[in-house]
């Protein structure tokens, strides 16, 4: 039996990469963190930034914490 928690009760860790960068850049931190949250790499090119937060907001889950390369972490 795993010591992995049940998916429904961890967190969604959304990364944003930089631009020009993937989601390579956070492999260490995905490969750590994977047993305590759920995360995923989401990857936006808007025209705005506005627009680049929303289209986050838009993609992740309903519940998250976001973490890139200027953004610390936010819990939504």
């Amino acid at each position: 039996m795993s010591d992995r928690k049940d998916d429904r009760q961890r967190p969604t860790l959304v990364f944003l990469p930089a631009m020009l960068c993937s989601d390579e850049l956070y492999r260490p931190q995905i490969e750590g963190l994977r047993d305590l949250v759920e995360p995923i790499t989401l990857t936006v090119a808007e025209k705005s930034m506005a627009e680049a937060a929303a289209e986050v907001l838009r993609l992740a889950p309903e519940r998250f914490l976001l973490a890139g390369t200027s953004y610390g972490a936010i819990l939504r």
